[in-house]
Order: C-alpha cells, then structure tokens, then sequence
C-alpha cells in the first residue's frame, strides 16, 4: 500500500474511524476523509481523530466531485448495501482516472457461514443479524469491479479464507 502514490483519501464506510486511522498511519502526508451514514459513530470519530475529515454521507451519494481522490477505499460496507453497483459506480466516479481502490468483502465461504450464524443468534452479534444483504463469493466481486472497467492489480483471501480483499486500478 505504501507503493501507492494517495495525496487525497476517502474511506467509504469508516464507522468510527478505527480503520482509517490505519490509513492515516501509512500516509501522514495525504489528507484523508471518512464517511459514514452513523451520525454517532462521525462525531466519535470527529472528536478522536482529529488530522481527519470525517462527515455524515451515504455511499450511493457521495458529496464530492469526479475525480477528486487518489485511493478510495471501502472496508466491509459492500454486504451491507442494497445497491452495490450503485454504491461502486459512485466511488469510482470519485475516484480519479487510474486511481487505486481497495475493498474488503466476506467471502460467505462455508467458515464464515458458520462463525456468522453463531456470533448473531448466541453471542453479541445479534445486533448484526439481518444486516448482510449482498453476499460475495470469492470472485463474485471479481466481475463486478471488472464490468466497471477496474484493472484488477491483487487480490487476496485471509482469516482463512472468510474475507476477500481486492486492490484496483480505474480505469
């Protein structure tokens, strides 16, 4: 990631901004923005993260212009969307021309499913129940982005094999 030449940053989905301080960790230099439709979760991370822009907005209506980052990346919100193709379309009309987006889906392999379906009805993930509304097999999400014109450059499944993590180039 650190190859990744990212002046300007928008993180999709960035919850309380655990993950994009990540982010804000490998590229101090870059300005960085988070965006979630969690009014609770933008003003926590508003008031912990504060070399962040962080704002209420949703993914299918993004409030930037074309072209106006270099990496846009979208960590584990693509289940829970219901247009997905929309939520994409839109990240990659804010994404620049050969810009780098980075995604990370489950991959409802057979594990997942299992782990999944344990942790919502017996343990504390009950809140997650009926949240994932798109499922992704492992390369489901392969030919989307490719339909979209998106250079594949890696991909790669971790957490043995429950989540896909997929680095593209627009096009």
């Amino acid at each position: 990631l650190k190859t990744v030449d990212a002046r300007q940053i928008l993180d999709v989905g960035c919850n309380s901004g655990t993950f994009t301080k990540q982010i804000y960790n490998v590229f101090p230099e870059s300005k960085i923005y988070g965006i979630d439709i969690s009014q609770n979760a933008i003003s926590y991370a508003k008031q912990k993260y504060k070399n962040i822009s962080f704002s209420v907005a949703w993914a299918e209506k993004l409030p930037f212009k074309e072209n106006s980052f270099d990496l846009v990346t979208c960590f584990e919100v693509l289940e829970h969307v219901d247009e997905t193709e929309k939520n994409i379309r839109e990240m990659l009309r804010v994404l620049k021309k050969k810009g780098n987006m980075i995604i990370i889906v489950p991959t409802e392999n057979l594990l997942f499913r299992i782990i999944w379906a344990l942790w919502t009805i017996f343990g504390p993930g009950s809140v997650w129940k009926h949240t994932h509304v798109q499922k992704f097999t492992k390369n489901s999400l392969d030919v989307l982005l490719r339909k979209f014109g998106c250079k594949i450059l890696k991909r790669k499944t971790f957490l043995l094999g429950m989540l896909l993590i997929i680095h593209v180039r627009n096009a």
